[in-house]
């Protein structure tokens, strides 16, 4: 974890997580973004900006999130 600061000087939350390829990143995403909607937030909804490397991955997560059955999208849901 890094403190940092946005331009009205208020603390922005932010950290990474470092996981080998199939060891769940996207599941713990999905997680993760509901957790900080949840308690951080306050909220059950927002925006977040989904960035991944290739377009391979894009087109796989995408495909994940828009099938309602797959478990990143019941997460999110």
């Amino acid at each position: 974890y890094i403190k940092r600061k946005n331009g009205l000087g208020e603390i922005i939350p932010n950290f990474w997580i470092q996981v080998p390829t199939g060891g769940g990143k996207t599941l713990l995403a999905t997680h993760t973004l509901d957790l900080a909607h949840r308690k951080y937030l306050k909220k059950n909804r927002g925006l977040v900006l989904w960035i991944v490397p290739t377009a391979q991955i894009y087109e796989q997560t995408f495909k994940s999130l828009c099938n309602r059955l797959h478990p990143y999208r019941q997460v999110l849901d």
